[in-house]
């Protein structure tokens, strides 16, 4: 059994959640480095940016990647382009693979010791999740889809599986790294179905409208609202302009139609997309460093 002030921060684990634009792979890229970003969303090509804009020195930058896209790919059973709609079209499923294989060799190395990045990024969820049915669609093989799309079966490996991907993604934080995930952001009603009274005759089925919320666009009705248990920090990322002049920030703290998070109660319930000023607010004596100090 532990005590309570035995507790410690090892690496944070990060949901950074907002429309496309508004900063939030530029803001990871800030961690401590040396940095590992796995790129499904073309993230580097924002990093590249920001590097140039802000004049810094490339070779100060220990930012490495590998790109995890999927190309077109169209069943070599079917003979015709209007055939092969009428079952499965979805891209081959090697970026899952690839990205499933470098995340095993990293933890390998985390629990080896032996671990060289000090910040892990994955941009973004949102892409990743695609990138994830297709290999679930391409696993469960031709099962008569209409136009491609996911039926019951894929959703439900889906659900099932993502909790441990998302396990795999953060046991690095075990070892005293930081990781950062992204994603895109939707706005979800909540919507749910009231069934008829079984006594009386004349009602009928109903929906009743429970609000419309801010959440991460992840494939799934139910996942969006859960995410963020899976996570210690979950920010809303967005942009307040001053006439020509923009800043990024973040929401910290959820209210009625924003579902966001944070462990520290110091924490501002809006700050601007600054490490610096974070990692203080988290605890962390040094922000070049990944452990908070309590």
């Amino acid at each position: 059994m532990m005590q309570i002030a035995e507790a410690s921060q090892a690496g944070y684990k990060f949901l950074i959640f907002g429309g496309f634009g508004t900063g939030k792979t530029h803001f990871a890229s800030t961690l401590p480095q040396p940095i590992y970003l796995f790129d499904s969303d073309k993230g580097a090509a924002t990093i590249a940016n920001r590097i140039r804009n802000e004049g810094i020195d490339p070779s100060t930058m220990k930012i490495d990647f590998d790109k995890y896209w999927d190309g077109p790919y169209i069943s070599k059973k079917k003979t015709t382009f209007v055939q092969s709609l009428m079952s499965t079209i979805h891209p081959a499923p090697g970026a899952y693979l690839k990205w499933e294989d470098k995340l095993g060799e990293f933890i390998e190395q985390a629990q080896a010791g032996n671990f060289p990045y000090r910040t892990v990024i994955f941009d973004s969820l949102t892409t990743l999740s695609i990138i994830f049915i297709n290999y679930i669609m391409h696993v469960n093989g031709d099962q008569g889809r209409m136009f491609g799309v996911a039926n019951l079966n894929d959703m439900g490996n889906f659900i099932r599986k993502m909790p441990e991907l998302l396990g795999m993604m953060h046991m690095l934080a075990d070892y005293g790294v930081n990781t950062v995930t992204t994603a895109h952001a939707q706005l979800n009603e909540d919507i749910r179905g009231l069934k008829k009274d079984p006594k009386d005759k004349e009602s009928k089925d109903q929906l009743e409208y429970h609000g419309t919320y801010r959440l991460p666009n992840i494939i799934g009705k139910d996942l969006p609202f859960s995410l963020g248990l899976h996570f210690d920090e979950v920010y809303f990322s967005y942009i307040e302009r001053h006439g020509q002049q923009v800043k990024y920030k973040f929401e910290t703290k959820g209210d009625k139609d924003l579902l966001c998070k944070s462990r520290s109660s110091a924490m501002p319930v809006f700050i601007d997309q600054d490490w610096k000023a974070i990692s203080k607010h988290l605890g962390v004596k040094d922000p070049t460093a990944v452990k908070a100090t309590a």
